[in-house]
């Protein structure tokens, strides 16, 4: 338990030049004039016209310091080079932004070049920190869980145009676990251990097991191929993933399940309880410290030996304690953290271990052993608290601070709403930047819950990342120019105006929400357990209606009015559903409130209900369609599919079982606006209520738990078909708004 201190200053400054190294993501090669296979793979992925490819010459460079790339076209031939290929995908999405209107996204990766290109004389763009972050653990399940390949494509194509080079990948740790528990030690209870797909997050946090399982043999093979092809793909885009650590888990049922043998020098009080996660009771813990130590080194064993020739990272991710954690009596966290860094740098010699600046974590037991340059700290209260500084547990035992992200975690439970502090944002991330040196300040990062929402302003916290100038310190500022490549429109003109004229009221409005415990968006009130006057619907999100909603309206109207022009931009269509769902959704808060209430109340507010529905069936980021049918392709048998469909609408309703939804109170709390959810979830609990109001109803038993079983409404009914337009649709329920 000891070896740490004497192993960490015998590798210390070895180790902080691998680091330096890492966060520079330069490839320290000569400059080269061929693009790289990984860029031009991109650049052929992303462009609808077969020779738009041919026109880009991409070329790595020295680097010198900090990561560049350079960009300019003499009309013919765009030329991008850059320090890194993270910095060349940066670069390509700079020129395609700036100067050809086009912005990539969600639901739109892909574009026409075409045959006109600018004459655009050398830009030259500086990264404003070496570390640019993606994803949270709850990503992987409220957004990604059902993910297939061609899905992972896009997103990592997304990634590399915005310049993130260490995105969190969960994808194949599950067979990293079955290899753990099954291969080395014969564990013969591997599928009730192992949550379903819809739960992985919480599995790897060390805050639940079995919930939602469990995986078919299909899973294991399937997921092993598609991460390894992740991982490969990650590298050719100069991204370096950060993984799942060894933090102690362990079944509590371990020994009985084990094969004899293997665990034969373990004794029963090698492993002890960590209590309950909102009511569920969490994994066990390795308590011996010799042990924790063989555990730990057999589980880098098992990821070595299923991706050891392709993930090639330092970067892991252990937090042990999660979200309050019982500490076992008589555990010593800090001599137990030590025989965990000693096992992951047995394995990585230059590893960094990656924490979550989440409530109270990471404690001291972990910032004091760890050593200064080798724990990176993802603070997740970067934007709610406007952090210039990292706060908590920051420093090591000498006061010194660790290396940290800047974190912006905007979205809670892939909730649907429109949602931001980007003027926060935009000031106190400027303030961190230019105090970098002294608060040790090296990422920037996005780690939302849930993804596919609010772009926007995932674009601009990416934007903050890169600068050819001063970095702004208003929101509005980036926003000129950005709508004008959103949308594909010239500045200045008059559709330019009105549009950023909308966006504006959005930035101040909406999207400047001030209150530090308000957890992601104010949710919409047709998704919450009926009541008689507007509520939150998650019992965690402390969310209130802080802006203007005739302002919102207003500026829904605006965009509206460029329908004619713009019907042919996927971002405009999802921009126009999306406002105009939040729209219709603050209508329904306002019926509900009414005092007065009148009579008819009931039924317009039921129609509303259909009339949202209407709207978000005509796009497929708004459709539990979507999420359902990703989650039906993975079972090989009807009864696998069913199984996979009960995962995913699980996760969205009730979470998991009685005593998570009601005493954990979990329910609702990865709600979605989503057409197909309201109609046949939420819309009959409002019927229910409305036909006979009750002030002690038993939601999970009457509605919820029979949509959940397929009881209410059989499993496979979700098809996702293409509606109506969505412009039109979004255009008639902006004029039907006042009437209802």
């Amino acid at each position: 338990m000891n070896r740490i201190t004497s192993e960490s200053i015998r590798s210390v400054a070895a180790a902080l030049l691998c680091f330096v190294a890492i966060l520079s993501c330069s490839p320290g090669a000569s400059a080269a004039s061929q693009t790289p296979p990984g860029v031009a793979r991109l650049l052929d992925r992303i462009f609808t016209d077969s020779d738009a490819a041919s026109h880009f010459d991409c070329r790595l460079v020295e680097a010198d310091g900090h990561e560049t790339f350079t960009v300019s076209c003499d009309g013919s031939t765009v030329t991008v080079e850059g320090s890194s290929v993270s910095a060349i995908t940066s670069g390509i999405n700079h020129f395609l932004r700036r100067h050809m209107g086009i912005t990539l996204g969600w639901g739109n990766m892909k574009a026409a070049l075409g045959r006109e290109l600018p004459v655009v004389s050398r830009e030259t763009v500086t990264a404003t920190v070496p570390v640019r972050y993606y994803l949270n653990f709850c990503t992987h399940s409220y957004s990604m869980a059902f993910w297939d390949w061609d899905r992972w494509q896009q997103e990592l194509d997304w990634m590399a145009l915005r310049g993130i080079n260490a995105p969190l990948i969960t994808e194949g740790f599950e067979c990293v676990w079955a290899d753990l528990l099954g291969r080395t030690y014969g564990y013969d209870a591997v599928g009730s251990f192992l949550p379903g797909p819809a739960h992985f997050a919480w599995f790897y946090m060390n805050n639940l097991t079995g919930c939602g399982g469990p995986l078919t043999d299909g899973w294991y093979e399937s997921h092993l191929t598609m991460a390894r092809d992740i991982f490969a793909r990650a590298a050719e885009l100069g991204m370096t993933p950060v993984v799942p650590g060894y933090s102690g888990m362990i079944p509590s049922d371990f020994l009985s399940r084990a094969d004899s043998a293997a665990v034969a020098a373990w004794r029963p009080s090698d492993i002890a309880p960590t209590g309950k996660w909102c009511s569920f009771v969490r994994p066990a813990i390795v308590t011996d410290g010799q042990r924790l130590g063989e555990m730990a080194s057999q589980y880098y064993r098992s990821v070595d030996r299923l991706f050891g020739d392709v993930l090639r990272t330092p970067y892991f991710a252990l937090d042990p304690f999660h979200e309050g954690g019982v500490v076992p009596e008589g555990f010593d966290c800090s001599s137990a953290v030590g025989t965990m860094w000693t096992a992951l740098t047995d394995y990585r010699p230059d590893a960094v271990w990656v924490a979550q600046h989440w409530q109270d974590n990471p404690q001291t037991f972990l910032t004091h052993t760890v050593p200064n340059g080798r724990l990176l700290i993802l603070d997740l209260h970067g934007d709610s608290k406007g952090s210039a500084v990292c706060d908590g547990n920051s420093t090591d035992a000498d006061g010194q601070p660790h290396r940290w992200v800047y974190g912006a975690l905007n979205n809670f439970g892939g909730n649907v709403g429109l949602f931001g502090r980007v003027h926060r944002i935009a000031s106190s991330l400027s303030e961190a930047l230019a105090g970098a040196r002294e608060n040790n300040l090296v990422g920037i990062g996005l780690l939302p819950e849930g993804i596919e929402n609010n772009p926007v302003l995932f674009d601009m916290v990416c934007d903050y990342a890169w600068s050819d100038g001063a970095v702004p310190t208003r929101a509005d500022t980036w926003l000129e120019g950005y709508i004008a490549a959103r949308y594909g429109l010239a500045r200045g003109s008059q559709d330019h105006d009105v549009a950023l004229k909308a966006w504006r009221t959005i930035f101040d409005g909406i999207y400047n929400c001030d209150d530090v415990r308000q957890q992601g968006t104010t949710e919409s009130v047709m998704m919450m357990r009926p009541a008689a006057a507007p509520a939150t619907v998650s019992a965690w999100a402390s969310s209130s209606w802080y802006w203007d909603r005739d302002e919102l309206r207003e500026a829904a109207r605006m965009l509206a009015s460029l329908a004619p022009r713009l019907s042919w931009n996927a971002n405009f269509r999802y921009d126009l559903v999306d406002i105009t769902r939040q729209c219709l959704a603050d209508r329904a808060c306002e019926l509900l409130a009414a005092s007065p209430r009148p009579k008819d109340m009931p039924d317009r507010f039921m129609r509303l209900i259909a009339l949202q529905d209407s709207l978000l069936a005509t796009h497929p980021a708004f459709r539990l369609s979507t999420w359902t049918e990703m989650a039906r392709s993975h079972g090989r048998t009807a009864a696998e599919s069913d199984s996979y469909e009960r995962n995913a609408r699980l996760l969205l309703t009730t979470w998991g079982g009685r005593e998570a939804s009601e005493t954990g109170q979990l329910h609702d709390y990865a709600n979605r606006e989503w057409s197909g959810l309201l109609t046949a979830f939420y819309a009959p609990r409002w019927r229910r209520y409305f036909d006979a109001p009750a002030d002690t109803v038993d939601w999970f038993t009457e509605c919820e738990q029979p949509f959940v079983d397929g009881r209410s409404v059989p499993y496979g009914t979700f098809r996702n078909t293409p509606s109506a337009d969505p412009v039109i649709t979004a255009c008639l329920a902006l004029e039907l708004l006042d009437r209802l």
